[in-house]
Protein backbone atom coordinates (compact mmCIF):
# COMPACT_ATOMS: atom_id res chain seq x y z
CA UNK A 1 0.00 0.00 0.00
CA UNK A 2 1.16 3.19 -1.20
CA UNK A 3 1.95 5.80 1.63
CA UNK A 4 0.09 9.16 0.81
CA UNK A 5 2.03 11.97 -0.20
CA UNK A 6 1.74 14.41 2.93
CA UNK A 7 2.11 11.05 5.10
CA UNK A 8 5.61 10.14 3.86
CA UNK A 9 6.95 13.58 3.92
CA UNK A 10 6.19 13.64 7.99
CA UNK A 11 7.43 10.27 7.93
CA UNK A 12 10.60 11.21 6.45
CA UNK A 13 11.01 14.44 8.33
CA UNK A 14 10.38 11.97 11.50
CA UNK A 15 13.23 10.50 10.56
CA UNK A 16 15.78 13.09 9.81
CA UNK A 17 14.86 14.89 13.32
CA UNK A 18 15.70 11.69 14.75
CA UNK A 19 19.01 11.32 12.79
CA UNK A 20 19.97 14.86 13.73
CA UNK A 21 19.16 13.94 17.45
CA UNK A 22 21.38 11.11 17.75
CA UNK A 23 24.41 12.85 16.22
CA UNK A 24 24.28 15.91 19.02
CA UNK A 25 26.83 18.66 19.39
CA UNK A 26 25.04 20.62 17.17
CA UNK A 27 24.45 24.16 17.35
CA UNK A 28 21.10 25.86 17.03
CA UNK A 29 19.35 29.03 16.63
CA UNK A 30 16.43 30.73 15.87
CA UNK A 31 16.62 33.71 12.98
CA UNK A 32 14.20 36.54 11.56
CA UNK A 33 14.04 37.99 8.23
CA UNK A 34 14.09 40.50 8.76
CA UNK A 35 16.01 41.70 11.91
CA UNK A 36 14.60 45.02 11.89
CA UNK A 37 10.78 45.10 10.39
CA UNK A 38 8.18 48.02 10.02
CA UNK A 39 5.21 47.46 11.84
CA UNK A 40 3.02 44.70 10.56
CA UNK A 41 5.78 43.94 8.40
CA UNK A 42 6.02 40.10 7.83
CA UNK A 43 8.85 38.22 9.69
CA UNK A 44 9.62 34.56 8.67
CA UNK A 45 11.27 32.65 11.36
CA UNK A 46 13.58 29.92 10.70
CA UNK A 47 15.29 27.35 12.76
CA UNK A 48 19.11 27.23 11.95
CA UNK A 49 21.65 24.09 12.83
CA UNK A 50 25.22 24.03 12.56
CA UNK A 51 27.20 21.12 12.42
CA UNK A 52 30.96 22.18 11.43
CA UNK A 53 30.81 23.77 8.00
CA UNK A 54 27.19 22.73 7.20
CA UNK A 55 24.73 25.56 7.69
CA UNK A 56 20.90 24.65 7.28
CA UNK A 57 17.73 25.35 7.94
CA UNK A 58 15.50 22.67 9.89
CA UNK A 59 11.87 22.13 9.37
CA UNK A 60 8.97 22.63 12.45
CA UNK A 61 8.46 18.49 14.09
CA UNK A 62 5.80 19.49 16.65
CA UNK A 63 6.13 16.51 19.19
CA UNK A 64 10.03 17.74 19.53
CA UNK A 65 8.57 21.80 20.90
CA UNK A 66 7.39 22.60 24.21
CA UNK A 67 7.05 25.89 23.54
CA UNK A 68 7.24 28.50 20.94
CA UNK A 69 6.57 32.24 21.82
CA UNK A 70 6.69 35.79 21.18
CA UNK A 71 6.74 38.48 24.10
CA UNK A 72 5.95 41.85 22.59
CA UNK A 73 5.67 44.76 24.58
CA UNK A 74 1.42 44.52 24.61
CA UNK A 75 2.38 40.50 26.02
CA UNK A 76 3.14 37.20 25.22
CA UNK A 77 1.63 34.92 23.05
CA UNK A 78 2.44 31.27 21.51
CA UNK A 79 3.22 31.20 17.78
CA UNK A 80 1.53 28.91 15.76
CA UNK A 81 3.55 26.34 13.55
CA UNK A 82 2.98 23.65 11.30
CA UNK A 83 4.82 19.96 11.50
CA UNK A 84 6.77 20.32 8.24
CA UNK A 85 7.25 23.95 7.50
CA UNK A 86 10.24 25.86 6.66
CA UNK A 87 10.67 28.30 7.78
CA UNK A 88 8.47 27.20 10.72
CA UNK A 89 6.38 30.42 11.08
CA UNK A 90 5.69 33.65 10.13
CA UNK A 91 4.10 36.74 12.29
CA UNK A 92 3.49 39.80 12.06
CA UNK A 93 4.66 42.29 14.81
CA UNK A 94 1.66 44.68 15.21
CA UNK A 95 2.97 47.29 17.31
CA UNK A 96 6.21 48.73 17.70
CA UNK A 97 9.54 48.28 20.19
CA UNK A 98 11.61 45.27 20.97
CA UNK A 99 10.06 41.48 20.31
CA UNK A 100 11.70 38.71 21.83
CA UNK A 101 11.00 35.43 20.48
CA UNK A 102 12.09 31.84 21.60
CA UNK A 103 11.48 28.33 20.77
CA UNK A 104 12.21 25.81 23.50
CA UNK A 105 12.42 22.03 22.44
CA UNK A 106 11.26 19.03 24.95
CA UNK A 107 14.23 16.54 26.45
CA UNK A 108 15.62 14.08 24.20
CA UNK A 109 17.26 10.72 25.22
CA UNK A 110 20.35 10.05 23.08
CA UNK A 111 23.56 7.59 24.05
CA UNK A 112 26.78 8.30 23.00
CA UNK A 113 30.52 6.13 23.56
CA UNK A 114 32.23 7.55 26.70
CA UNK A 115 35.18 8.59 24.43
CA UNK A 116 32.79 10.39 22.01
CA UNK A 117 30.70 11.93 25.17
CA UNK A 118 34.35 12.81 26.37
CA UNK A 119 35.03 15.30 23.15
CA UNK A 120 31.88 16.28 23.50
CA UNK A 121 31.99 17.69 26.82
CA UNK A 122 35.62 19.13 26.34
CA UNK A 123 34.86 20.74 23.46
CA UNK A 124 31.52 22.96 25.29
CA UNK A 125 34.15 23.85 28.26
CA UNK A 126 32.37 21.61 30.30
CA UNK A 127 35.56 20.89 32.17
CA UNK A 128 34.16 19.71 35.55
CA UNK A 129 32.05 17.00 33.47
CA UNK A 130 34.83 15.85 31.41
CA UNK A 131 37.01 15.75 35.07
CA UNK A 132 33.84 13.55 36.42
CA UNK A 133 33.79 10.97 33.58
CA UNK A 134 36.14 7.53 34.44
CA UNK A 135 39.34 6.30 32.59
CA UNK A 136 38.36 5.24 29.11
CA UNK A 137 37.79 1.51 28.25
CA UNK A 138 36.66 -0.71 24.99
CA UNK A 139 34.12 -2.38 27.26
CA UNK A 140 32.63 0.92 28.70
CA UNK A 141 28.96 1.38 28.47
CA UNK A 142 27.27 4.29 26.61
CA UNK A 143 26.80 7.48 28.22
CA UNK A 144 23.50 8.35 28.52
CA UNK A 145 22.25 11.79 28.01
CA UNK A 146 18.54 13.99 27.61
CA UNK A 147 18.81 16.97 26.32
CA UNK A 148 16.86 20.42 25.92
CA UNK A 149 17.29 23.82 23.48
CA UNK A 150 16.51 27.00 24.27
CA UNK A 151 16.74 29.12 21.39
CA UNK A 152 15.61 33.30 21.41
CA UNK A 153 16.29 36.26 19.24
CA UNK A 154 14.98 39.72 19.61
CA UNK A 155 13.15 42.07 17.04
CA UNK A 156 13.43 45.62 17.06
CA UNK A 157 10.07 46.37 15.42
CA UNK A 158 9.73 50.15 14.06
CA UNK A 159 11.88 53.27 14.07
CA UNK A 160 14.63 53.05 17.28
CA UNK A 161 12.57 51.29 20.11
CA UNK A 162 12.56 53.02 23.29
CA UNK A 163 11.47 50.46 25.31
CA UNK A 164 13.11 47.55 27.69
CA UNK A 165 11.33 44.72 26.70
CA UNK A 166 14.85 43.27 24.93
CA UNK A 167 15.66 42.20 28.49
CA UNK A 168 12.37 40.19 28.52
CA UNK A 169 13.24 37.01 30.52
CA UNK A 170 10.87 33.94 29.19
CA UNK A 171 11.11 32.07 32.53
CA UNK A 172 12.82 28.96 30.75
CA UNK A 173 15.18 26.62 32.80
CA UNK A 174 18.24 28.38 30.65
CA UNK A 175 18.47 31.35 28.79
CA UNK A 176 21.05 34.04 27.71
CA UNK A 177 19.27 38.00 28.73
CA UNK A 178 21.14 41.40 26.90
CA UNK A 179 22.56 43.91 29.27
CA UNK A 180 21.86 47.18 27.55
CA UNK A 181 20.35 48.04 24.30
CA UNK A 182 22.45 45.75 22.03
CA UNK A 183 21.42 47.41 18.62
CA UNK A 184 22.92 50.60 20.14
CA UNK A 185 26.28 48.66 20.28
CA UNK A 186 29.11 50.86 19.79
CA UNK A 187 32.77 49.90 18.67
CA UNK A 188 35.21 49.06 21.53
CA UNK A 189 32.91 48.11 23.62
CA UNK A 190 32.04 44.63 25.51
CA UNK A 191 28.43 43.00 24.33
CA UNK A 192 27.13 42.03 28.34
CA UNK A 193 25.10 38.76 28.60
CA UNK A 194 23.44 37.15 31.53
CA UNK A 195 23.31 33.58 31.63
CA UNK A 196 20.63 32.37 33.90
CA UNK A 197 19.37 28.85 34.94
CA UNK A 198 15.90 27.90 36.51
CA UNK A 199 16.05 31.83 37.01
CA UNK A 200 19.70 32.01 38.88
CA UNK A 201 22.31 33.34 37.74
CA UNK A 202 24.92 30.60 36.13
CA UNK A 203 28.58 31.26 36.79
CA UNK A 204 31.54 29.80 35.66
CA UNK A 205 29.67 28.27 31.91
CA UNK A 206 31.57 29.33 29.00
CA UNK A 207 29.76 31.82 26.47
CA UNK A 208 30.71 31.62 22.51
CA UNK A 209 29.41 34.05 20.12
CA UNK A 210 29.65 33.39 16.68
CA UNK A 211 29.78 35.96 13.88
CA UNK A 212 26.54 34.80 11.53
CA UNK A 213 27.58 35.31 8.32
CA UNK A 214 31.14 34.13 9.21
CA UNK A 215 30.85 31.30 11.60
CA UNK A 216 34.82 30.65 12.13
CA UNK A 217 34.51 34.14 13.75
CA UNK A 218 34.16 33.85 17.26
CA UNK A 219 34.61 35.38 21.09
CA UNK A 220 33.97 33.41 23.81
CA UNK A 221 34.29 34.06 28.07
CA UNK A 222 33.10 32.57 30.87
CA UNK A 223 29.93 33.99 33.21
CA UNK A 224 31.01 35.24 36.79
CA UNK A 225 29.96 34.66 39.62
CA UNK A 226 26.63 36.89 38.90
CA UNK A 227 26.10 35.10 35.52
CA UNK A 228 27.48 38.22 33.36
CA UNK A 229 29.74 37.77 30.11
CA UNK A 230 31.00 40.40 28.58
CA UNK A 231 32.09 39.76 25.18
CA UNK A 232 34.51 42.04 23.11
CA UNK A 233 32.69 41.59 19.55
CA UNK A 234 34.94 43.31 17.14
CA UNK A 235 32.08 44.88 14.68
CA UNK A 236 28.49 45.34 13.87
CA UNK A 237 25.85 42.50 13.04
CA UNK A 238 24.03 39.28 13.60
CA UNK A 239 26.38 37.41 16.18
CA UNK A 240 24.65 34.37 17.86
CA UNK A 241 26.00 33.53 21.71
CA UNK A 242 25.29 30.37 22.82
CA UNK A 243 26.05 28.65 26.42
CA UNK A 244 25.66 25.07 27.08
CA UNK A 245 25.36 23.69 30.80
CA UNK A 246 25.24 19.91 32.03
CA UNK A 247 24.37 18.35 35.43
CA UNK A 248 24.16 14.79 36.81
CA UNK A 249 21.07 13.17 35.67
CA UNK A 250 18.18 12.95 38.47
CA UNK A 251 16.25 10.05 39.20
CA UNK A 252 13.60 11.06 37.58
CA UNK A 253 15.32 11.39 34.07
CA UNK A 254 17.03 7.84 34.60
CA UNK A 255 19.68 8.83 32.99
CA UNK A 256 23.33 10.18 33.61
CA UNK A 257 23.40 13.49 32.60
CA UNK A 258 20.90 16.38 31.32
CA UNK A 259 22.22 18.85 29.18
CA UNK A 260 20.90 22.25 28.86
CA UNK A 261 21.71 24.39 24.78
CA UNK A 262 21.23 27.93 25.11
CA UNK A 263 21.45 30.06 21.97
CA UNK A 264 20.37 34.35 21.63
CA UNK A 265 20.76 35.63 17.94
CA UNK A 266 20.76 39.31 18.12
CA UNK A 267 22.26 42.09 15.90
CA UNK A 268 25.20 44.70 17.55
CA UNK A 269 25.11 48.26 16.64
CA UNK A 270 23.22 50.28 13.58
CA UNK A 271 20.63 52.16 15.58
Amino acid sequence: MAIPRKSAAIAALVVAVLATDAARGHDFYLEPTPFRPRVSQPVSLSLVEVNGLQIQTIPHYGPSVEAFVLASPDGRVPIEAVTGDDPIAEINPAAGGFHVIGHQTKGRRVELPLEKFRKYVEDRGLDEVAGLLGPGRQDAPPVREIFSRYAKTILAVGDHPADRNFETRLGWRMELVPHGNLYRWESAKPVSLELLFEGKPLPGVLVVAHARDDWDEQIEGRTDGRGLVDLAIPHPGAWVAMAVHMQRGSAATDVDWESFWASLLFEAGGD
